[in-house]
């Protein structure tokens, strides 16, 4: 008997330790390429010949007990502002999202594009453009984060960032999936330089 509960016990505890959560299926590249070209098409990413960088930014996901502001920092997202509050009655996502988004916060750490599937754009990296902006040189490019999925995965929530020293602007790009194309709903912008 005790060695059946020892092995239960050992059983349980190497189950706790599961990096991924069986249950939440891990946002596709099909999904994330379609929300980011549906960006580059909907938003005229093109037609501005600007330089998108390959590897999209990862957005931490703040969650607070307390009634205090998330630390200030522009690659941070208050999850009261993704799901509705009593602050923020308009949230894009519902409660059944929270733990899916909080999941996706984990497990996402990085992500990068493929230059091939996004035909004439041009691209850089963050690291090529901080070298640059080092060197007393004007980068100039839009940074994306890697998009929230909703857990249905047909809603998506995105930050575009226009660098630039002189005209830089950052938004909120919110997409639905409909009969399998991802469309831009609505574009908040949330910082002008």
């Amino acid at each position: 008997m005790k060695k059946l509960l020892f092995i239960t016990y050992i059983l349980l505890l190497l189950s706790c330790t599961n990096k991924h959560n069986p249950r939440f299926p891990i946002p596709s590249k099909p999904d994330i390429d379609g929300v980011v070209q549906a960006i580059i098409l909907q938003d005229s990413l093109l037609i501005q010949n600007i330089p998108l960088s390959i590897d999209l930014r990862k957005l931490k996901i703040y969650h607070a007990k307390t009634k205090l502001p998330p630390p200030p920092h522009l690659h941070v997202v208050d999850i009261k502002h993704l799901l509705p509050s009593s602050y923020y009655k308009q949230g894009f996502f519902n409660r059944k999202d929270s733990t899916y988004l909080i999941f996706q916060n984990n497990v996402l750490k990085s992500y990068i594009l493929n230059k091939n599937s996004f035909g004439k754009l041009k691209f850089t990296t963050t690291a090529e453009q901080e070298k640059q902006g080092s060197t007393y040189e004007f980068a100039h490019y839009f940074d994306m984060s890697i998009p929230f999925f909703s857990l249905d995965q047909k809603k998506a929530y995105v930050q575009l960032d226009r660098i630039c020293p002189r005209c830089g602007a950052g938004y909120i790009i919110i997409l639905e999936k409909k009969n399998g194309n991802w469309r831009i709903t609505n574009r908040t912008m949330t910082w002008i330089n």
